[in-house]
């Protein structure tokens, strides 16, 4: 195998899959030659003197949770970079906190194999008064009010959508400038006051000015100024050339006039915002924007880009709103003011016999979810009582489960709160056909809660657009009742008063066949949130809290890993579970294990250090931006990957490269993977199972031609000598780990026999006779090390089956590699045929090689494409049935715009047929419905009948030459 092997593309797959966005665009530079960090990069050789401000501790997470420390200490990293580096993560850590004058020192104990850092902190400086030199026509008033007083979470006019409204909810609402608070002098501060006074300035109409920002010592030198001294207000702002893109149904003169905006007129300081909010209100557009660009070399003349995407079923520009869209757009603002005072709403699902395809299951129960401005809670009930809640409120956070006994109260750390944003807006990528809105909900969460502060925080915005789409859509049959309108339609109803546009309720019901349904509902409930409060305390006061305060992460660990494997719904995922009563015993035995120490070296510091807040290293140049919350999501689980690499394994070794390159991938800085992979790949110590190990990770990466190399070296070394070299070095590693403390170890062996039995009943079967012969073993022999208990054991198990079912794995692994290989080329020359870039190509052949991949039901795309050769005939009959069939399947794989496209089709088909295809799925792909994505509410009938019932179908209309058979599929 060539060196070279994992290639840049699989980096640049892989990171959707692990990093979400932070960026791999830009090719890594080679690695550089000479001698490498080695073991000087693990945290524990750290030597912190002069820390006083902080725990050394604090300094020490911070640093792990650093991409550009984790990057410099890589085992494969540059020796030389080193300490340059360290220096520059601990200076930069400490003047973000407000330590001006820090000076560090790093160097290289040898004899005792440390890394000391000598920190001299210095003087710790806080914040000012604001100071604004030669403003000339610039408001100083409103300049410093901006800099200095709470900002709002959103910018008034933004067209954010629920990704920019939970960031803002993360950027919280802190001024940029709070006298007494210290002052970050780190790059990045500095990059953030020029950027907000800039942008300030724009808000007051100054969009060129030549300015800097200094920060100036005040008598005493505790305190610093905010100094902006002003070169420049720049020319007066006069608009220019306006650019106008993404029209559709509206000229650019249509939409500036209606604007109105014309060139020449002078640029005031609300002329932007103004623009886009006027746009965004109007429900006119999806999205919307405005570019305000100087023009070199003239004078004033700014230039307006506008960039806009029209929503093309809302009235044109000027033309009055019905009544009916009047009077939804009126209860849009009611909603989101209402929202914004503080009342509460609730969103409640009903459903009998429900069933959910994507994942196989059936569901019969009440979920309450109610939100409010500073806390949520979600209650579930089955039969009107209640079997489990959470809710997040002034009083924490808190779990409680009355039909398994559990009360989880401290779910958040004391400075943890839930950040989330509930938004009704523009789909990004709507299908076609498809609505072009959806509901979204998203989660985050932030260290930077104070005392008294709820633990949630949630925002609510409603986009004009889909108040009039439902407007349009519910039209259809209203009526009056008293002072109260009520609009609906085959989806929803709609209740609201007339006059103020209160909304009384949003509800709709769905029907299923066998007498199930679900029925949902939107409506504002106040005083729902203390109400929830008060009955899952009610619930949870005879429950004992679960979270200990000196082991609170171990804690909520063990609660959850118990509650998953009792949920009923994990049951009927797995089937292969026991049930409730018989698991019990396991879900006490999860829980005393993860509290007997396995997670003591990752439980938060409950003691506070002297400084104001946590150190933490901002990021440097080298390591990727991104304006997605969930890479701030990845930075904690990374660095206690990082951390578990350096404490517990060997650097070398295949199980601390694999982690270590994890938590790498997951920071966005795959710089080492390539040559690290490569090693072990190429390393004599690696065997069977590190092969095994690293072809599973590989694949879930998304490289499906290193999976497939890992395995086949993997059969190559599956020989005893290499398992056993496997074998060793794990049980050294868990060695290593007991020699800190044998309690773990102590409370497995003392489980209870119903307690072991029902763990091994979790475990494959071939797995469960070989834990039961470990236990008696480490029973009768207490004081050995693992190594020395279980090596007989599994050279045992080796003779006896093991080996037999390490070659089914690799084997299997690998032909899941290759499978998926040859399908994404067989889809790469079906879409060359169907595109017509291959000219000897027919049609008829680029639907064959669709069929291949489609049939083996992971990949929607083909499916799709195989449902669009048969509902508009690639030189192929024309067949209603089998495009509907796959349109279905590659929706249920996650295709949103296969359910667009396989509506219409659909409604040439009878009742009938539209149930035959659903069990045909069901008969076809039994985990079907594979997709990550939910399938639309398609009925599915009980029971699963063969394929060949499809073709005993009458033909839905006069296109079927074969009606209903699905060609391919029966041969």
């Amino acid at each position: 195998m060539a060196r070279g092997f994992f290639a840049l593309p699989w980096l640049l797959r892989c990171a959707p899959v692990w990093i979400l966005g932070a960026g791999l665009a830009v090719a890594q530079p080679a690695v550089d030659a000479g001698p490498r960090v080695g073991r000087w990069g693990d945290f524990a050789r750290l030597e912190f003197q002069g820390v006083t401000s902080f725990k050394t501790g604090e300094v020490v997470n911070g640093l792990l949770q650093a991409p550009a420390y984790r990057l410099v200490a890589h085992p494969a990293a540059p020796l030389q970079e080193f300490l340059p580096a360290l220096r520059q993560s601990v200076s930069e850590g400490y003047r973000a906190a407000g330590f001006r004058d820090v000076r560090v020192r790093a160097s290289l104990d040898e004899a005792r194999e440390r890394v000391v850092v000598e920190v001299t902190e210095g003087r710790r400086i806080v914040a000012g008064a604001v100071r604004v030199e030669n403003p000339g026509p610039i408001p100083v008033a409103e300049l410093v009010k901006r800099l200095t007083l709470t900002r709002a979470a959103a910018k008034p006019g933004s067209s954010g959508n629920g990704t920019s409204l939970l960031l803002d909810l993360m950027r919280g609402n802190e001024p940029l400038w709070k006298t007494g608070k210290p002052v970050g002098f780190d790059m990045g501060s500095a990059c953030v006051r020029e950027t907000a006074v800039k942008a300030v300035l724009g808000d007051c109409g100054f969009f060129f000015p030549r300015f800097h920002v200094d920060l100036r010592p005040e008598p005493g030198d505790e305190r610093v100024s905010l100094v902006i001294a002003i070169e420049d207000v720049g020319p007066n702002g006069k608009v220019g050339p306006i650019e106008v893109s993404g029209l559709v149904r509206h000229t650019a003169t249509e939409l500036l006039e209606w604007l109105g905006v014309k060139r020449g007129q002078p640029i005031t300081a609300d002329l932007v915002p103004r623009l886009e909010r006027q746009m965004a209100e109007s429900g006119r557009f999806l999205a919307q924007k405005v570019i305000p660009k100087q023009i070199p070399d003239e004078a004033g003349q700014v230039l307006l880009r506008v960039e806009v995407t029209e929503y093309t079923d809302s009235p044109p520009l000027g033309a009055p709103f019905s009544a009916a869209e009047q009077q939804f757009l009126q209860m849009r603002s009611w909603v989101e003011s209402a929202f914004q005072r503080g009342e509460e709403f609730s969103i409640e699902v009903e459903a009998a016999d429900f069933p959910l395809e994507s994942i196989g299951l059936r569901i019969t129960g009440q979920l309450e979810f109610i939100l409010q401005r500073d806390g949520m809670a979600l209650l579930q009930r089955v039969g009107g009582k209640l079997e489990r809640g959470v809710v997040f409120a002034s009083s924490g956070a808190t779990y409680v489960s009355v039909v398994s006994g559990r009360r989880v109260s401290g779910l958040l750390f004391d400075d943890q709160r839930v950040m989330a944003a509930l938004e009704l807006g523009p789909e990004p990528d709507p299908a076609p056909a498809d609505s072009p809105f959806s509901l979204r909900l998203l989660f985050g969460t932030d260290n930077r809660r104070k005392p008294g502060q709820s633990a949630a925080r949630i925002d609510f915005k409603i986009a004009p657009g889909a108040m009039i789409g439902e407007a349009r859509k519910a039209a259809q049959t209203t009526r009056t009742e008293g002072e109260v309108i009520r609009f609906e339609n085959d989806r929803r109803v709609w209740r609201m008063r007339r006059a103020s546009g209160e909304l009384v309720e949003c509800s709709s019901t769905k029907k299923l066949p066998g007498g199930g349904f679900v029925k949902t509902s939107f409506r504002p409930n106040p005083g729902a949130l203390a109400r929830a409060e008060r009955e899952l305390t009610t619930a949870g006061m005879k429950l004992p809290n679960l979270v200990r305060p000196v082991q609170p992460l171990a804690s909520i660990v063990g609660a959850a890993a118990a509650e998953f494997i009792e949920w009923p719904l994990t049951r009927q995922m797995f089937g292969s579970l026991p049930a409730r009563e018989q698991i019990e015993p396991a879900s006490r035995a999860l829980q005393r294990l993860v509290l007997s120490g396995v997670l003591d070296a990752y439980e938060p510091d409950p003691s506070k250090s002297d400084g104001d807040g946590s150190f933490y290293v901002p990021d440097g140049a080298e390591i990727p931006s991104s304006t997605n919350p969930m890479q701030w999501v990845w930075r904690y689980p990374a660095a206690l990957t990082f951390r578990f690499s350096q404490e517990h394994l060997p650097s070398a070794s295949w199980p601390a490269t694999l982690a270590r390159e994890t938590a790498m991938l997951l920071s966005g800085l795959p710089k080492y993977a390539e040559p690290e992979l490569t090693r072990i790949f190429e390393s004599p110590a690696t065997g069977p199972v590190g092969h095994l190990a690293g072809a599973w990770l590989l694949a879930r990466l998304g490289d499906r031609g290193a999976s497939a190399q890992f395995a086949q070296r993997g059969l190559q070394r599956l020989n005893r000598e290499d398992f056993q070299r496997d074998a060793a070095l794990l049980l050294d590693v868990a060695d290593d780990y007991l020699r800190k403390s044998r309690k773990p170890l102590e409370t497995f062996t003392a489980l209870a026999p119903e307690e072991l039995a029902a763990l091994a009943q979790l475990l494959p079967p071939s797995v469960r006779g070989f834990l039961v012969r470990s236990v008696a073993a480490l029973k009768l022999q207490p004081d050995k090390s693992l190594r020395a208990v279980l090596e007989p054991l599994l050279a045992d198990w080796w003779r006896h089956g093991l080996e037999a079912e390490l070659e089914r794995a690799l084997r299997a692994a690998f032909t899941r590699a290759t499978a998926r290989l040859e399908t994404d080329k067989s889809i790469e020359q079906a879409v060359a045929c169907s595109e017509g870039h291959d000219a000897l190509a027919k049609p008829p052949e680029a639907a064959r090689l669709f069929r291949r991949p489609a049939e083996r039901g992971s990949v929607a795309a083909a499916q799709l494409k195989l449902g669009e050769a048969h509902s508009l005939g690639f030189d192929i009959p024309a067949d209603y049935l089998t495009a509907t069939f796959w349109y279905r399947v590659a929706e249920f794989g996650g295709d949103r715009s296969a359910g667009a496209m396989a509506n219409p089709t659909a409604r040439w088909l009878t009742a009938e047929q539209q149930v035959e295809v659903m069990r045909c799925i069901t008969a076809t792909f039994p985990n079907a419905l594979i997709g990550a994505g939910a399938p639309r509410p398609m009925e599915s009938p009980d029971q699963a009948v063969p394929i060949m019932s499809l073709s005993q179908a009458s033909p839905p209309n006069q296109l079927h030459q074969e009606p209903g058979r699905i060609p391919g599929l029966i041969r």
